[in-house]
This record gives C-alpha cells, sequence and structure tokens, in this order.
C-alpha cells in the first residue's frame, strides 16, 4: 500500500486485517483492491455487509466500539 497516510508498514498490514476480518474479505485481497482503486469489486466482495455498515449509524457505531478496533486505533496512534 502507497505510504502517504503516515502508518508503518506494519500499521497498514494490521488495519488491512483488522478491516478484512470485518468485512469478511481476506486482506490480501483487499489489499489489491486498495492498490488498484477497484473499490466496485471491493464492495461486490464485501456484499450488503458493507452497504449495511456504512449507512446504518448503529453498525458503524458497533464497529468503532469494538474492543479490536479500540486497541488497534490506540496501536495505529502510538498511544500502546
Amino acid at each position: 500500500m502507497n505510504n502517504n497516510s503516515g502508518l508503518t508498514p506494519a500499521q497498514q498490514q494490521m488495519l488491512l486485517k483488522l478491516a478484512g476480518e470485518k468485512l469478511g474479505i481476506n486482506p490480501a485481497a483487499l489489499e489489491q483492491a486498495v492498490r488498484s482503486n477497484s473499490f466496485d469489486s471491493l464492495k461486490k466482495r464485501a456484499g450488503p455487509k458493507i452497504d449495511g455498515m456504512l449507512s446504518d449509524p448503529k453498525a458503524l457505531e458497533a464497529l468503532l466500539n469494538d474492543p479490536k478496533t479500540i486497541a488497534l486505533l490506540k496501536k495505529l496512534a502510538g498511544g500502546g
């Protein structure tokens, strides 16, 4: 992945892994979709799950309050 995000490669891999788990997509396939800007194929792979997550504030809130998400965000921010 392009490192314009300011994330280290290890942090990028952790983020891809968590996102892949939540969306039910292999992290390598997710990375490939991001690299090639093929978000349509990514959306097709994730199916209704991603639509539901993005359009449902409660689902998005649940994702953001998930202990794995919180731990990952803290780690990415350098807070442990």
